[in-house]
Parts: C-alpha cells; structure tokens; sequence
C-alpha cells in the first residue's frame, strides 16, 4: 500500500482527504519545514500546496509529488529529471471553473482604493476619501484564463483596460505603452525562465508616478528590490500576495513594510472552500488514473 504524506492538512478539501484515507495508508498531520525535510522521502507521495517547500534527495522513495497548483517553483527542480510523477492543476478547460485568485485580485484593488491602512492594519475611517475603479487606465499582463476574467470584471466597473500578452505581435511597442500610461497594472503571467524579473528595472522607470501594481501572480515575476525602492520613495503602490522568501527578510522590506503604499497578503489568493475542493478533486483523480495504469 502506498503511503503518502500530507504536512498541512488543513489547507486541503476534508472530503477529498477521506478518500485518500480510504485506499492509502496517510499521514495527514501538521508538520514544520524541518521535520517535513527530514521525513518526506521516506513517503511513496507528497501531497502539498505552496507552504512547504519539497527539497531533491537522491536516495529517496517518492513516486508522486502532488500539488493542486498551477506553479511549481516550491518544487526542487531535480525532481523533474526524474521518473517521479508530478500532478498539479493543468487542465486549462478545469482551471476555468476556479474564480479565487481573480476575485482575491479585485479584493486587493478594492480594499487599497476604498480603506486607510494605518501601519499594517486596514481601518475604516471618514477622514480617509477613498476612488474608484471607474475610468481608470488599468494594464492587465497575461491574457490568459485570470487576466480574461479581470477583464471582465474591471470593464463591468467601468475601467478602460489595455491588454498585453507574450502571444501577440508587436508586443514590446504595446507593452511599453500599457507601463506608460497605465493607473494600474496587474500581473498574471506564471514564473518561468522568460518571466522571471519580467517587470524588471527598465520597465519599472516606464510607470506613472502613483501607478498602481499588483501581483497574485510570484513573487520573481518583478524586480522586488527596485521596486521596494520605488515603494520607498512613494513613487508607486504596490499590492502583492507573492513576496519571494528573500524579501521577506531584507532591510528594505522591513522598512518600509509599514508604508500606506504597500499592501502585503500571506499567499492566499487561491484558497477559498470552493477553489481547495474543485483543485483538490481534480489533482486526486489524476493521481487515481496514472496509479490504476501502473
């Protein structure tokens, strides 16, 4: 019988947790980084969203790394030279029916527009005036299944959207100009090698003073120092909920982490009940058809 470790447990579906139970010796209890690191490769599959990061061991018994993700970069990349099976969400035509992040991504615009943060914390306050979505410039980076639906969302409250994706002809042109006179910008393009510092130092300098950014997407998507460095001088806003785990803990960060103009959210974009159970389902039916084949 396969044994497969769970380390966080409470972020996952319970009815689709109990279907593991059913056919699979589990352990499904909360576990730290370390203790994790240590024990993991003495499972036949990890299941695990992006808190816990899965560290490459050559002699380890893992077959199945499953992850209802769209990203995988918590991953060791070793792992894909291997033969162990990695799962996540990549069924474009199934992720379609998952509407968190684009939601949790109109949250972080909402709430920064219409609520005073005084240090960390959000307050509501008749002495702050807030503005609205309407007739703002909003550039939307990535046209795939969130930025569509941001789209949609930011047109019905009545923002003029200028559009850019990778897919498009002439995009460097068009690029420049959504940086150049967009009130907001908004991120949904994944991390791979050709994204990774995609708003880089360069293209920061294009922005409007005051521009607004927001990132669901990673962490590494932006040059997180530059624009920490702009977020100091009160020259851009920044919402994001990917900080890299070096960010975290740089100087620059801690500085100005009490700052009106940035608004920090612990990686939670993409779980609500209904995402965690449609995302959890799916990745286990995958893992139940490639295990009956083999």
């Amino acid at each position: 019988m396969l044994k497969i470790i769970c380390p966080s447990p409470h972020l996952f579906d319970k009815k689709i947790l109990k279907n593991y139970k059913k056919n699979f010796f589990c352990n499904f209890k909360k576990i730290d980084q370390i203790k994790f690191n240590r024990i993991c490769h003495n499972y036949d599959v990890v299941l695990t969203r992006f808190d816990k990061n899965i560290s490459y061991k050559k002699k380890s018994n893992i077959q199945f790394i499953l992850s209802p993700t769209t990203g995988l970069d918590h991953i060791d990349k070793k792992f894909f030279k291997t033969k162990v099976k990695i799962i996540n969400l990549n069924d474009k035509n199934y992720l379609s029916k998952i509407n968190a992040s684009t939601e949790f991504t109109i949250f972080l615009l909402l709430t920064f527009l219409k609520v005073k943060k005084n240090k960390n914390k959000l307050e509501f306050s008749k002495n702050f005036i807030g503005s609205e979505i309407k007739n703002k410039n909003v550039g939307i980076i990535g046209y795939g299944r969130i930025g569509y639906k941001m789209n949609k969302i930011l047109k019905s409250f009545g923002a003029r959207t200028i559009i850019y994706d990778s897919s498009e002809k002439k995009t460097k042109s068009k690029l420049n100009y959504l940086l150049k006179n967009s009130d907001v910008v908004t991120l949904h393009i994944p991390l791979n090698y050709k994204n990774k510092n995609f708003l880089n130092k360069k293209r920061l300098n294009l922005l409007k003073k005051g521009c607004i950014i927001l990132n669901t997407s990673r962490g590494a998507v932006v040059d997180e120092k530059n624009i920490f460095e702009k977020v100091k001088k009160f020259e851009i806003n920044y919402l994001t909920d990917v900080l890299s785990d070096k960010s975290k803990n740089t100087k620059l960060y801690k500085l100005i982490s009490n700052q009106h103009n940035i608004l920090v959210s612990p990686h939670v974009a993409g779980l609500t009940k209904e995402s965690i159970y449609l995302a959890d389902k799916f990745v286990y039916r995958q893992f139940l058809k490639i295990y009956e084949k083999s």
